[in-house]
């Protein structure tokens, strides 16, 4: 009956959790009732394996009794000694666990990601003395330090993308997510930042836990070919040329942040979410700059500044289905296949109205069965990135097309989050800061170009 009872509460539970968020009592009752069902199944299981042990044993002495009596037996008819059968060895039966219901499985999931967010709430409630009783027990319970000022945010080794079918593409947390409350922040940073600096979708980011200078080695061997020896020939030598582009650490900021405290006691805000909007997302929108046109001193060198010379428009102001095939060309074919046209919005405007002379046809074609389909154009992704000039000035980037791999965004030794526990206290609000460190760079110039406007 008691078990029953848990049950019923617990699939109660399970109903309002897919209409609205659980509130702090609900979850600590979701959690006592786990730790309930998880005692019952327990003792069941401990009564389980007493009476499989009793039977055992029961059945092995009984076994060993008529063994015992059949050698009697055959020894009298035989007429030869008596031999007493040996008593065999008791044999002990492990009883395995009966595995939790797949409902209780989900709880456990909800449980503990309560828990991680009671103890996030907590460190941000902790400087005012707000912090409550369950959230310091889940701090305690997860070995969470509510007192520490600055917590370091370390982001995946493997980047994560918004594309579902990039071979980067990766889940930021299994099913029950994540182990400790800041990687529920790590997170929610990198989805924001993904959001805001487009390229980190489809160039290659490389994470380390230094943040000193490291040194890329690069290699262009496209204008190398093999050739032809004879029979006992010596072997022409070729050597290969490598070359090295360092990569730095700039310190980027996200300002502070004011927050009330009003704000962060409401448990229907998700302060991850909350958090990763003012803060990632501050740091994404200098970074998506520099990553465009950054000049490489004192920043980040920007991609369509770091690339090869793709040529320039036709006409002065507009751009041309020749301009773009003409771009594309210049990229070697070896770096051609996986190639992408990098352009902002106003420019992809311009793409869209554009045809062929031949045919009429519309150059930009775009699936309208599928909505979250890539736009592409000549076969070839299209990345929006609108930290390219809209503007058609003479000089400016109109378009930049290659390999984006060839283009390295290295982040050193993940973000850190930091908290200010009396600046503000007279207004009831807390500061907190972002800190990240990044660099980015055209490791190879042959395989990236950019086009300016006439």
């Amino acid at each position: 009956m008691e078990v029953q009872k848990i049950e019923e509460r617990l699939r109660t539970l399970l109903s309002v959790v897919e209409t609205r968020e659980l509130s702090v009592e609900e979850r600590l009752e979701m959690d006592e009732l786990k730790a309930g069902l998880e005692d019952v199944t327990e003792r069941v299981g401990a009564l389980e394996a007493e009476v499989g042990e009793v039977a055992d044993e029961a059945a092995i002495a009984e076994d060993a009794a008529v063994a015992a009596e059949e050698a009697a037996e055959v020894a009298e008819a035989r007429s030869i000694p008596k031999v007493e059968a040996p008593k065999p060895a008791p044999q002990s039966t492990r009883m395995v666990k009966p595995g939790a219901p797949k409902f209780v499985k989900d709880l456990n999931d909800n449980a503990a990601s309560a828990r991680r967010d009671l103890a996030l709430r907590g460190w941000f409630l902790q400087p005012a003395g707000l912090a409550t009783d369950s959230m310091m027990k889940a701090a305690r319970e997860l070995n969470f330090d509510l007192s520490k000022r600055m917590q370091p945010i370390t982001l995946s080794a493997k980047p994560m993308t918004l594309r579902g079918t990039d071979p980067q593409a990766t889940t930021p947390g299994a099913k029950g997510g994540f182990l400790v409350p800041t990687e529920l922040l790590a997170s929610a940073f990198e989805k924001y930042m993904l959001y805001t600096a487009n390229l980190r979708n489809y160039c290659k980011v490389l994470r380390t836990d230094g943040g000193h200078e490291i040194d890329i080695p690069v290699v262009d061997d496209t204008a190398v070919k093999g050739s032809i020896v004879a029979e006992n020939a010596l072997k022409p030598v070729s050597d290969v040329t490598f070359s090295q582009v360092k990569l730095g650490a700039y310190k980027y900021t996200s300002g502070i942040v004011l927050v009330s405290m009003e704000l962060l006691q409401d448990s229907a805000i998700s302060i991850p979410e909350l958090l990763g909007e003012l803060l990632a997302a501050r740091i994404a929108r200098i970074q998506a700059d520099h990553f465009a046109l950054g000049t490489g001193t004192g920043q980040p060198q920007g991609i369509a500044i770091g690339a090869g010379d793709g040529g320039t428009t036709t006409a002065a102001g507009a751009i041309s289905v020749d301009d773009l095939l003409a771009l594309r060309n210049k990229v070697d074919l070896a770096y051609r296949a996986n190639g992408a046209f990098i352009m902002s919005d106003a420019t992809l405007a311009a793409v869209q109205k554009l045809r062929y002379a031949t045919t009429g046809e519309p150059v930009f074609v775009t699936d309208y069965r599928d909505p979250m389909a890539p736009v592409r154009l000549f076969g070839h992704p299209i990345v929006i990135d609108n930290s390219l000039p809209a503007a058609t000035t003479t000089g400016g980037v109109a378009a930049v097309f290659g390999d984006l791999s060839k283009y390295i965004i290295r982040d050193a030794m993940g973000l850190t989050l930091k908290r200010s526990d009396e600046r503000y206290f007279e207004f009831n609000q807390s500061a907190f800061l972002a800190e990240m460190r990044t660099d980015a760079k055209v490791v190879n110039n042959k395989a990236i170009m950019a086009m300016k406007w006439k």
